[in-house]
């Protein structure tokens, strides 16, 4: 048996009418991935939500909302903070983790439309790969044009902490992650 992880993202308005002034992410025993993740979704959440002028019908957009599953987790749940643990004692049957995104590669920096990177899991040339920035809905760019540190051609990035450039249009920031869907089954 296990728990579920907790994600009220979509609870902005509601937790900060209730009075709650902080959150914790959890992170200590998290990858810097997921904390980045975490914590990029519910600041985003909260800018958002000042920017509404704290709208008591606020509704968190649809991108934000969705951010928080592109990181390895549990099932996702509200915990007790609309049910009590006598109507819903959080015990699943069910356990592991969901995860349908892993990171590719770390942004080192673009510079005259080539980015460098450093890979994280194997990825191809021609594959779409989501990139996450700090505050920004995510943007997609396309593996064109991929070289190894030595500058070869290559059809696949194979090895994990291998430097790599591609062609980019896109400003991808030295640190962003980019990341790729898992093919679904």
């Amino acid at each position: 048996m296990n728990s579920r992880d907790i994600c009220m993202i979509d609870h902005i308005a509601e937790l900060y009418y209730a009075g709650i002034n902080s959150f914790k992410i959890e992170g200590r025993a998290k990858s810097a991935y997921y904390t980045a993740v975490a914590v990029n979704a519910y600041r985003s959440a909260l800018d958002v939500f000042e920017k509404s002028g704290f709208d008591k019908d606020f509704r968190t957009p649809e991108w934000i909302s969705q951010e928080v599953f592109r990181a390895s987790n549990r099932e996702y749940c509200t915990g007790f903070y609309f049910t009590s643990p006598l109507d819903d004692a959080q015990i699943y049957y069910k356990g592991g983790y969901v995860r349908a995104w892993d990171v590719a590669a770390v942004s080192a920096g673009c510079k005259d439309g080539v980015l460098y990177g450093v890979q994280r899991n194997r990825f191809f040339e021609g594959d779409d790969l989501e990139v996450m920035t700090p505050g920004r809905e995510p943007f997609t760019v396309k593996v064109k044009n991929l070289k190894n540190e030595e500058g070869e051609s290559i059809d696949n990035a194979p090895h994990p902490m291998m430097k790599f450039t591609f062609d980019c249009d896109e400003n991808v920031p030295e640190g962003a992650y980019l990341r790729k869907e898992r093919e679904k089954d």
